[in-house]
């Protein structure tokens, strides 16, 4: 069983969140400050529209205070992010597929680990961990794919996201790879994936209209 996201899974989640040494909002990228009394806000004097959040995607926490960081800080704290999402990965899901662990590993430091074993869709009666385990991997993506809005409304980054993942999910699992090539080769095929679930909307929605003329 997998129990470690491999320098793939790292490095993929690295080329989505990137690494940004000060605290900023995750929903526009603006920098943000600690004021005492205040917490984090905006250059402007507003609060985060999003998540404060610093390094490599991680959450600010409450009492958390941080001013600028080091490259080997951000490093550190995304260390210990990676060791408490991967336990709750395994905890959830158990698998033998080093590319589903790493696509569930990103999810959860996106989303959130809680995510992996909530129930999700009124039209599966699980969670994605439960799909996940049935082998019911079509549901997998349908839970998955619906985590890609912020403020209310759809954010193309997270669809994006959610695209790359699957991509990294279906992705054969290979001893040796070149990072960079991996990871163009997902971006592709996440283009490819949501291509393709687009037309098949647009296909359905299509023929629900016939059917209502015909009838």
């Amino acid at each position: 069983m997998i129990t470690h996201v491999d320098s793939l899974g790292l490095n993929f989640v690295c080329a989505e969140e990137g690494c940004v040494l000060y605290p900023y909002d995750d929903h526009d990228d603006a920098r943000l400050t600690y004021h005492t009394g205040y917490g984090y806000l905006r250059a402007d004097g507003r609060a985060p529209i999003g998540y404060a959040t610093i390094g490599i995607g991680h959450l600010i926490r409450n009492g958390e205070v941080f001013g600028d960081i080091t490259k080997d800080r951000a490093l550190a704290i995304f260390d210990e992010d990676s060791s408490n999402t991967e336990a709750e990965v395994v905890r959830w899901i158990q698998t033998d597929n080093q590319n589903h662990f790493n696509c569930f590993f990103d999810f959860a430091i996106n989303c959130g680990a809680g995510k992996l074993h909530n129930n999700q869709l009124p039209l599966f009666n699980g969670s994605l961990a439960d799909a996940y385990m049935h082998g019911n991997f079509d549901m997998c993506r349908k839970i998955m794919a619906q985590f890609v809005h912020s403020k209310g409304a759809v954010d193309e980054r997270l669809k994006g996201r959610r695209a790359r993942e699957w991509a990294l999910f279906n992705r054969p699992v290979v001893d040796q790879f070149n990072v960079e090539e991996v990871l163009a080769e997902v971006s592709v095929a996440a283009d490819k994936i949501i291509a393709d679930e687009l037309a098949e909307d647009f296909k359905n929605r299509h023929s629900s209209d016939d059917d209502e003329r015909v009838s």
